[in-house]
């Protein structure tokens, strides 16, 4: 993973631009609540990653907004889905139900912020 962050944001200004632009917008209500639930605050980074902070983000495999839920995974912690709207792209109700989804996925992996990271990113079923 490392590699991967190095080669698009270490020598490449206009990707940190872009990032640090959209970010600006939401960084500092997924940092204030990672803090309030105790989640180690960088965590509040994800959706620079998952979807560069794009609550319109949508990947290949069909997960959406900022942090880059699955239907199934955002009904699953709670998020409301109706003809016209959509809890996956709300940035705060998706803020609140991926941190509590991380939380969970560190209290199931013992408490190792890392495996719920993975757990996290590799998604559904692939956490088991």
């Amino acid at each position: 993973m490392q590699i991967g962050i190095k080669n698009r944001f270490v020598n490449n200004q206009h990707a940190v631009n872009r990032l640090s632009k959209s970010g600006q917008r939401y960084l500092f209500h997924t940092e204030k609540r990672a803090e309030e639930l105790g989640v180690p605050v960088e965590l509040a980074l994800l959706p620079f990653f998952e979807s560069e902070f794009d609550p319109y983000a949508q990947s290949l495999y069909g997960a959406t907004g900022i942090w880059q839920f699955f239907p199934a995974t955002g009904r699953e912690w709670g998020l409301k889905t109706n003809w016209w709207y959509d809890g996956k792209r709300d940035v705060i109700a998706s803020t609140e139900a991926a941190l509590n989804f991380l939380i969970y996925l560190h209290r199931k992996f013992d408490n190792d912020w890392l495996l719920a990271i993975a757990a996290y990113n590799a998604g559904p079923g692939e956490s088991k």
